[in-house]
């Protein structure tokens, strides 16, 4: 389940979060990356996001660290992790927030990092921005913010 901060109350669905901060709501192609244990990978095109969400619950709760890349890869690469030059498109930009204090227990760290998404909540709020979505990771905290629209500029300016 996701939080979307949009609209405070709302849960959405792990599958949907995902449909949306990688764009397969509006265009089709790619793969999601799910890295595992920080060594390998393993790629789901938009058409088996729900066995990618499957695959991905399976493993953390055998105990492997998992996460993903909201940018959408060009190629599936078997095993293999991959780098920027596999990055096809993009349609959010994201921040991890986590305690740098790596010596404190789980629960300073999670106290510690809801005190840093605050302060930089506070400071987006001066600017009228507000993020997509807030996602607790556990330890820290993932924020995303959906590209709604893209402006193109004047040739030549």
């Amino acid at each position: 389940m996701s939080y979307n901060s949009a609209e405070p109350s709302s849960i959405v669905t792990t599958e949907d979060f995902l449909e949306n901060i990688t764009g397969w709501n509006q265009w089709e192609g790619g793969f999601l990356e799910i890295a595992i244990d920080f060594r390998e990978a393993r790629y789901f095109d938009q058409a088996h996001l729900s066995e990618a969400v499957a695959f991905a619950r399976e493993m953390a709760s055998s105990g492997h660290d998992i996460h993903f890349g909201p940018a959408v890869r060009e190629k599936d690469l078997g095993s293999a992790r991959s780098g920027q030059d596999n990055v096809f498109w993009t349609k959010c930009f994201w921040v991890d927030i986590d305690s740098p204090d790596k010596s404190l227990t789980a629960d300073e760290k999670r106290a510690a990092s809801k005190l840093l998404l605050d302060q930089f909540l506070e400071r987006l709020g001066v600017y009228g921005f507000a993020p997509s979505y807030i996602i607790s990771s556990g330890h820290g905290y993932h924020v995303y913010f959906v590209i709604r629209r893209i402006h193109q500029g004047l040739a030549g300016c």
